[in-house]
């Protein structure tokens, strides 16, 4: 079998790893942790496979970390990134998520872009925390599964914005035939 390393999977997989060591899991033990083979976390952590959102979430919560800790930006300068330097921290078919700023402290909040190809829809995703989103370019289906596993769909155009609670499982589908830009900003404990 032939890999193919991309820039972005690198960076995030060594981030990844950086972060499993720190805290002290094995392989196996974040494998296990978050349901996958420990092959998988090995290949994510060296670059040679992308990994969901909804995965890196539950590494890095497992890691004591969040998502927008996989920014390439030191603590100094979290608090402002421009969205044409913003770095893509990851990625599903048809789906780029940028990290931006964030602030840690009494206080957790982290800013993210996502960029949908025509069509595309990225996996569920869940953690604790709040997510207020503005639909920047497009038109999406915000679908959210209810704690009966209902499914809400919201229909957002752009200049739109709404809140939820995170701890739902929530993802976007750009149902326009162009590309598509969602801006989220997450509340988010340590």
């Amino acid at each position: 079998m032939v890999y193919v390393l991309s820039i972005e999977n690198y960076i995030t997989g060594s981030k990844l790893k950086e972060f499993r060591r720190q805290s002290g899991f094995s392989l196996s033990e974040a494998a296990d942790s978050i349901g996958v083979s420990s092959a998988f976390i090995s290949m994510v952590e060296n670059g040679k496979c992308g990994i969901s959102f909804q995965r890196i979430h539950q590494l890095v919560t497992l890691y004591g970390k969040h998502l927008s800790d996989l920014t390439d930006s030191s603590p100094i300068d979290t608090n402002i990134i421009n969205l044409n330097g913003a770095a893509e921290i990851a990625s599903e078919p048809g789906v780029q998520i940028f990290g931006l700023a964030k602030i840690e402290g009494d206080i957790n909040i982290g800013g993210f872009r996502l960029y949908f190809e025509p069509g595309a829809q990225h996996d569920f995703d869940y953690h604790e925390g709040y997510e207020y989103a503005m639909v920047i370019e497009g038109d999406f289906e915000l679908h959210l599964l209810t704690e009966d596993e209902e499914c809400e769909i919201r229909t957002l155009h752009a200049g739109d914005t709404t809140v939820y609670s995170s701890r739902f499982r929530h993802s976007y589908k750009n149902i326009n035939e162009k590309y598509g830009s969602v801006l989220v900003i997450e509340t988010f404990g340590k």
